[in-house]
């Protein structure tokens, strides 16, 4: 079973899962940028915030209604906006507004942000990448693919320098 945000007339943009061994989560709130439902004493909010900051605005009030709830919550998604101009490479400055905003949201709500892992940004603006900087002769579709190649090639290149050779780890960890 999922939960999403669709409506007749209107494409969905959030999906929540869930593993089956789980009890089902009962639904608290769905909305155009935030779905929220309870898993037993928890609270489970999926975002996908709106990409305007005044549109915006009524996510972080939606938030501040379900945090008075009082309950132990977690909220994941896309937030389209950082914390910091430190959080994003590429692309224009940040929003000072949308910073100073949803930090006082996440304030408000008492909310605080995971410990990163992985990657160093949470935002990176993959269009000013060579991939897409690379002249390519042809039609529109076949510059497009082209590109796809290219940025194939660079993925599994990063992937290999990050993560090292997976399959040797693999065989590294069963062997233990």
């Amino acid at each position: 079973m999922v939960i999403h945000n669709s409506s007749p007339g209107k494409k969905g943009n959030i999906w929540l899962f869930w593993n089956k061994s789980i009890s089902q989560p009962q639904v608290i709130s769905v909305s155009s940028q935030m779905i929220t439902v309870s898993v037993g004493d928890v609270l489970v909010s999926g975002v996908h915030a709106h990409v305007k900051v005044v549109q915006r605005r009524f996510l972080w009030s939606e938030m501040q209604l379900v945090s008075d709830l009082n309950k132990p919550w977690i909220v994941l998604g896309d937030f389209n906006a950082v914390i910091s101009q430190e959080e994003k490479v590429g692309g224009r400055l940040p929003n000072e507004t949308a910073m100073l905003e949803l930090s006082e949201c996440l304030n408000q709500c008492e909310l605080l942000p995971a410990p990163k892992t992985g990657l160093q940004f949470s935002w990176s603006n993959c269009q000013q990448g060579k991939c897409w900087e690379k002249t390519v002769v042809g039609d529109p579709a076949f510059q497009f693919l082209q590109k796809l190649k290219e940025l194939k090639r660079a993925l599994n290149e990063w992937n290999c320098k990050v993560f090292g050779d997976v399959n040797v780890k693999i065989k590294k960890l069963k062997k233990e």
